[in-house]
């Protein structure tokens, strides 16, 4: 009996063997794959297993893209006279500041860059000079599109911070009129052009407000190129037979009469000139400028100008062919209002007596 059952096991078995082997294979209903984990990746970073190309650093990004004057297009657009451009029609300028050679701080990439040259700097109004006349937005359309017609390039970049205004000094800025588009609370609605020509290299820089607008546009000149003539007794006695005077930038210590040692050589030269020509005599004239009291100016160029008599009889030069009178800020040779000119009309001169 369990040799019976021990067979029929077997049978059995192979019986199920056999069927397995001649069954035809089909793909199961819902394909479930065991999958290793990956590591996840940050956004926009490639697999290690991937091949890329490096991608700049973000300073090193901004660095290319940094505005250049050396990339500006040149412009062969014909411009006409300085300063080129006028109010938009409908409007007009209502005042000039120019001035022959100037400074305004423009907006560069978020930085005050100090900018010089030949300078026009205008307010623009409505023609009839009311304020509900003056459509801003198409008075700035206006410039807008003029930029574009001529060639000139928008500088790129957002305002200056709070902390490079500070760096420069809103005194600095608007005190010495070198922030005439300035305005501090409107910072973005200043504007900033350059037009490069084959000679020339022309900024512009407008503020358009709800009521009226500035613009300034500098033809950058370097104040470098300026010659400077050695003043010695030769210069001296060219200028005294030209015009009847010389005109001489002797340093004093501030607000005192007391010779600098730098002025010594130029003393000296006045000193060579008497004693080429016997007969010149000389009256001594002190000038300053128009800061501080009048009447303290006025003694101080007096006192000034019997310093430069006193050190002159010291060297031998007798009294008799000298004279000293002081004028203060009376007799300017240059408008006081910057410290290039004011520097001009601190002066000495030298008035041949006849």
């Amino acid at each position: 009996m369990i040799k019976f059952v021990f067979i029929f096991a077997a049978l059995f078995l192979a019986s199920i063997a056999t069927s397995g082997c001649n069954k035809t294979d089909k793909p199961p209903a819902i394909a479930i794959e065991k999958q290793t984990p990956k590591a996840a990746q940050p956004a926009n970073v490639p697999a290690a297993s991937q091949t890329t190309t490096p991608q700049a650093a973000p300073k090193e990004a901004e660095a290319q893209n940094a505005f250049s004057v050396e990339n500006v297009p040149i412009s062969n657009v014909a411009l006409g006279d300085f300063p080129y451009f006028n109010a938009p029609e409908g409007y007009k300028i209502t005042t000039n500041q120019g001035k022959k050679f100037d400074t305004e701080y423009f907006f560069i990439e978020g930085k005050l860059v100090p900018i010089s040259g030949d300078s026009f700097k205008a307010h623009i109004g409505s023609f009839d000079g009311s304020s509900s006349a003056f459509i801003s937005p198409q008075v700035r359309e206006a410039y807008s599109s003029l930029m574009k017609k001529v060639g000139a390039v928008r500088v790129p970049g957002a305002p200056p911070t709070r902390e490079e205004i500070d760096r420069i000094g809103v005194k600095a800025i608007l005190g010495n009129n070198h922030g005439f588009t300035f305005n501090e609370n409107r910072l973005d609605k200043i504007e900033t052009y350059l037009l490069r020509t084959p000679t020339e290299e022309i900024w512009v820089q407008y503020f358009i407000g709800n009521e009226s607008g500035n613009i300034v546009v500098i033809r950058k000149k370097d104040m470098t190129k300026a010659t400077i003539t050695l003043m010695d007794a030769t210069q001296m006695k060219k200028d005294i037979l030209a015009t009847g005077k010389a005109i001489l930038n002797i340093n004093f210590d501030t607000d005192k009469a007391i010779l600098r040692p730098e002025a010594n050589s130029l003393i000296v030269e006045i000193s060579q000139l008497l004693k080429n020509d016997s007969s010149l005599k000389l009256s001594i004239e002190g000038h300053t400028d128009d800061v501080g009291d009048a009447a303290r100016n006025k003694v101080l160029a007096t006192e000034r100008a019997q310093a430069v008599v006193d050190k002159l009889v010291g060297m031998g030069i007798a009294t008799t062919r000298l004279t000293a009178s002081g004028f203060g800020a009376s007799k300017p040779i240059a408008a006081n209002d910057s410290d290039i000119n004011r520097a001009k009309n601190r002066r000495v001169e030298l008035v041949k007596i006849q």
